[in-house]
């Protein structure tokens, strides 16, 4: 259940009282009732506590005699349990005597203006998302505008546009995610503050952001037919990495720097190594306490081959034979590896020529 502070706070002045209304904030579904509800005139101590359910109060005219010719805040604020009371304001006018008992003021637009009308929104596929576009029409010639948006459930967004606009752009919102969007105008008070009107709404459900495609191998050397790529992800430096088979079978690599401007990089880490086997894909995996990108391949020698890299150090990509001594690799095979963080270890897997699993691992100190 959501708690926020009262809505529409709104004073009249009529003969010998002043009628206080106010509404529960219902942007948001299922709002919780307060326990009471806190009247205060000026920057008097509270005046008097009413019941939550309670939406409005009289309040005799004796107690706005302090303020006769003067324009007065009233503030109503919503209580539950002992948490801080949430407090909304609103502006009155109090008359003087020539003006009969608190008889209504001289102020125009004195009642709440017709809400905007047409309100609509349509969305503008992003690389991380939607922007919402955000319209509606004005019935009347509003001084402020106030737009509010936000997923149901979660705190709104809000912010104040000018009085003749009947547009809001670029409003980025998430996929997959039902939005509300609301819109109400304000007419000034001669006195200070603003009449508005009530809120128009508008439900949005944002699908799925599309998957959205690019070339990070374009302009360089192609692709082997028989493999397929791996890739990983260096946290330190934020940086992708896809390595791949290229057609002089040797192992190439795609990285990109997030937050970077290079776009797409390339380089030849397998370059002076052994080349892969035909009909065999690389693995990889990146091991985090020592910061070090690795990946592992079948060379022609039917090897496990492995080239490592540590990040932020000298020497470049260095190579070793990690099966050296153990079963050679079935022809036509791929191996596996993956990183094991509480024990802290690596390991390859791969079909040996016996057609047995044989697995390779190695303790990171």
């Amino acid at each position: 259940m959501s708690r926020k502070a009262p809505k529409n706070v709104q004073a009249t002045v009529q003969q010998g009282s002043v009628v206080l209304e106010w509404e529960l904030d219902d942007f948001f579904p299922d709002p919780e009732t307060p326990d009471r509800v806190i009247i205060e005139i000026g920057q008097s101590e509270p005046l008097l506590t009413v019941p939550g359910n309670e939406l409005s109060v009289e309040l005799e005219a004796r107690l706005f005699e302090p303020f006769v010719n003067r324009v007065v805040v009233i503030n109503v604020a919503f209580q539950w349990d002992k948490d801080p009371p949430l407090p909304s304001s609103t502006n009155v006018f109090i008359p003087g005597p020539g003006d009969g008992p608190l008889s209504p003021p001289p102020v125009p637009n004195q009642h709440a203006p017709s809400a905007a009308t047409s309100l609509r929104v349509s969305l503008q596929t992003q690389a991380f998302g939607f922007l919402a576009i955000v319209r509606w029409e004005n019935p009347v010639d509003y001084d402020k505008i106030l737009v509010r948006w936000g997923p149901k459930n979660l705190e709104p967004v809000q912010f104040e546009i000018g009085n003749a606009v009947t547009t809001a752009d670029a409003v980025p919102i998430r996929g997959g995610l039902t939005y509300t969007f609301a819109v109400k105008g304000g007419l000034s008070i001669t006195f200070g503050g603003f009449n508005y009107s009530a809120w128009s709404f508008f439900e949005v459900e944002a699908p799925e952001a599309p998957w959205r495609r690019s070339t990070p191998g374009f302009g360089h050397e192609l692709a082997a037919l028989d493999a397929s790529p791996t890739s990983w992800y260096t946290t330190p430096e934020n940086v992708q990495h896809i390595a791949y088979v290229g057609v002089d079978r040797q192992i190439h690599e795609l990285f990109f720097r997030i937050g970077g401007n290079g776009g797409w990089m390339h380089s030849v880490p397998g370059a002076g190594h052994a080349k892969v086997a035909p009909g065999s894909s690389p693995t990889s995996w990146y091991t985090t306490p020592e910061n070090v990108q690795h990946f592992a391949y079948i060379g022609e020698d039917l090897q496990i081959h492995q080239c490592y890299f540590f990040v932020g150090g000298f020497g470049g990509w260095r190579d070793e034979i990690t099966s050296a001594g153990r079963p050679r690799v079935a022809p036509n095979t791929s191996p596996t590896s993956w990183y094991s963080t509480p024990e802290n270890i690596e390991h390859i897997a791969y079909i040996g020529n016996d057609q047995v699993v044989q697995e390779l691992f190695f303790g990171v100190s």
